[in-house]
């Protein structure tokens, strides 16, 4: 298994009444971290929760769903294909 983490991550929510940025310390930096593992025996590339440094910024009609600042968190389980071998340094 290798972990690791994506670096200057900014992601854009956007929806049909809702927008916002997901950054890591101000709306414009593009400093977002998202950390992750990554299983070469069955390609699974592992979004981990709660460890990187994201937060909502920018928000345009959320209705009070999030506030500037609040954290943000995002995970899940991706297939790789092709299948990729991986290894730390």
């Amino acid at each position: 298994m290798a972990a690791g983490n994506l670096s200057h991550a900014q992601l854009k929510l956007a929806g049909p009444s809702c927008s916002a940025v997901i950054d890591g310390t101000s709306g414009t930096t593009s400093d977002g971290i998202i950390r992750f593992t990554y299983t070469t025996s069955t390609a699974t590339l592992t979004v981990l929760p709660k460890r990187g440094n994201l937060h909502f910024y920018n928000l345009s009609g959320c209705g009070g769903l999030f506030t500037a600042g609040d954290p943000a968190t995002i995970g899940g389980k991706f297939s790789v294909r092709p299948k990729q071998t991986i290894t730390s340094p």
